[in-house]
Order: C-alpha cells, then sequence, then structure tokens
C-alpha cells in the first residue's frame, strides 16, 4: 500500500512525467535520482514499456536493485547481468557460473 502511494506521487512529478512522454516516444532518458527512489520509478517506466536498463557501478548494487525491484515488477521481467569477475590483463578466465549467466541474458 505504501508502496504504492510512493510511486503515485512520484508519478505526478514533473520532472518524471517528462520523462516518462520522452519514453513513450523512444527516447532515451538518463535520469539522476537517488537510489532509494530507483526501484519506485524504474518500475514506473517498466510499466509503461518493453523494457529498461540499468548500469550499476558495482555488482553488489545491481543485485540490491533487482531485489528490490523485485517488488515493483514481475520478477521474470528482472535480469541481473554480472560483471567479468578478473581484468582482460590477467591470464584468469571468469566463473563458468559467470559466463553462463551472461550467456543466458
Amino acid at each position: 500500500m505504501a508502496s504504492q502511494l510512493i510511486s503515485e506521487a512520484l508519478g505526478a512529478d514533473s520532472q518524471i512525467k517528462s520523462a516518462l512522454e520522452l519514453i513513450s516516444h523512444n527516447q532515451s532518458v538518463e535520469l539522476g535520482i537517488p537510489a532509494t527512489s530507483l526501484p519506485f520509478i524504474t518500475g514506473l517506466i517498466s510499466n509503461k514499456t518493453a523494457g529498461s536498463l540499468i548500469i550499476c557501478a558495482t555488482d553488489r548494487t545491481a543485485e540490491d536493485i533487482a531485489s528490490q525491484l523485485a517488488d515493483f515488477v514481475n520478477a521474470d521481467q528482472i535480469a541481473f547481468f554480472p560483471a567479468w569477475e578478473t581484468l582482460p590483463h590477467e591470464r584468469l578466465s571468469p566463473s563458468g557460473d559467470t559466463i553462463g549467466t551472461r550467456m543466458a541474458i
């Protein structure tokens, strides 16, 4: 119930409305928003579009956002694309789990 009220309040914001309008015309939008409001706003956007891409600085942040976002959209619509575990100059290969997850997505 509270999450619905927060989503409605954010949806009434003029900047969010402008972003949703641009998105509805298939234009790319870059938003600088607090991390705490990201699941709410992404949920609003995802309900009005075919898909969204969230780029995070770390895997930990991406995993947190993916789990929070599951409260607002169907969990089947969320995919976590993990970073490589190794640097390009290292002579190590990423784990099989990481390679498999990346290939599946």
